[in-house]
């Protein structure tokens, strides 16, 4: 992720974009994202050493190069996870895995405009979900704590 000391994490809820610094700010975006319905747009989650923009300055990319994606439905208890690492050696994009998918997991949003959905096998329990989310929101990177397959979006 980055040397700094101070991180910023920037959060895509309901396609608008929000800064979180201080533990309290992040643990309630990490709440908002996991645990809130959000019908439309999946969160999108970046931890950087500086906010995300929605423009380039000055040559400066406006996002760092990984996102995590975020996709619950808090009234079934389920969610899934994508992770995008754009770097050429280590590159690569990744959804949650569930060993063992339960038939009684929902379809999952992945991209509304596009109609795509997580396969059933990114379907995970809501615990596991936040969990995941909250080590991301420490580390930057994808989180050890699930399990992953490739993916082919994102």
């Amino acid at each position: 992720m980055t040397s700094s000391t101070e991180v910023v994490l920037s959060a895509i809820l309901d396609n608008h974009m929000r800064h979180a610094r201080t533990p309290e700010e992040i643990a309630e975006v990490v709440r908002e994202a996991v645990d809130v319905t959000h019908p439309l747009w999946p969160t999108l989650l970046y931890l950087w050493d500086r906010p995300c923009t929605t423009f380039q300055d000055d040559g400066e990319h406006a996002f760092p190069g990984h996102q995590l994606r975020v996709s619950t439905d808090p009234e079934s208890g389920w969610g899934a996870l994508n992770f995008v690492l754009a770097d050429e050696e280590a590159g690569g994009a990744w959804n949650t895995l569930n060993p063992e998918p339960a038939e009684t997991a929902p379809e999952l949003v992945f991209d509304v405009d596009a109609e795509h959905h997580f396969e059933r096998t990114a379907a995970l329990p809501l615990d596991t979900i936040r969990e995941a989310v909250t080590e991301f929101t420490t580390t930057g990177e994808r989180p050890t704590s699930v399990l992953w397959q490739p993916s082919t979006r994102f």
